[in-house]
């Protein structure tokens, strides 16, 4: 079903967390949501391109953001440049990734080949890609529903931001890492195709 849309979205991939830094796969929310927030340079980071990244978005967008640490605080960063207020959203979490969780990250090029071939597959008890359109799509649905003539900064992680951007450019959900790569601290503007 088309979808016309109402409002705007753009997807903030948090700033560097601790996770990045150290190349490891961080999915697990007991984990993710209490740890392995920003390092100082994402924190600086992200403090550097807020007045910039708040300007894209209209100077006072409504924030939702994953419920992951590295996510909030790159929310409240904004947040508290922009006056406005940090709605948490587990639909916004980064991807589990199941057997590779706390794993190095050159794994997730493995789940990425599979997602090429199969994009409902759970192989390493990975989270889908069709599972990861559904809760993100759903999200932006809903919001679509609810709200008119708003700006909403989506702030997530990368393979959420990849996959919610092909829906957004209606291509296979499957090729989400053919797109350009949202890089830490990246703003990702969302147009339908």
């Amino acid at each position: 079903m088309d979808l016309e849309l109402r409002n705007s979205f753009v997807a903030l991939r948090h700033g560097q967390s601790v996770a990045n830094a150290q190349r490891m796969i961080v999915s697990n929310p007991d984990t993710g949501c209490h740890g392995f927030g920003l390092t100082e340079e994402g924190r600086i980071a992200v403090a550097n391109q807020a007045s910039s990244i708040l300007k894209i978005c209209g100077g006072s967008p409504r924030i939702l953001s994953s419920d992951f640490l590295g996510a909030v605080q790159t929310a409240e960063m904004l947040a508290e440049k922009s006056g406005t207020q940090v709605e948490v959203r587990s639909e916004l979490r980064e991807r589990w990734f199941g057997d590779l969780d706390q794993k190095d990250n050159s794994s997730y090029q493995q789940v990425w080949d599979q997602d090429q071939c199969d994009p409902s597959h759970t192989q390493w008890n990975v989270e889908s890609v069709e599972s990861v359109v559904e809760r993100t799509v759903g999200l932006v649905r809903d919001l679509n529903e609810k709200f008119e003539n708003e700006v909403f900064v989506l702030i997530s992680h990368s393979d959420p931001i990849q996959i919610l951007t092909t829906w957004f450019k209606k291509v296979p959900s499957a090729s989400h890492r053919e797109l350009e790569m949202v890089l830490p601290g990246q703003l990702q503007i969302l147009h339908l195709s």
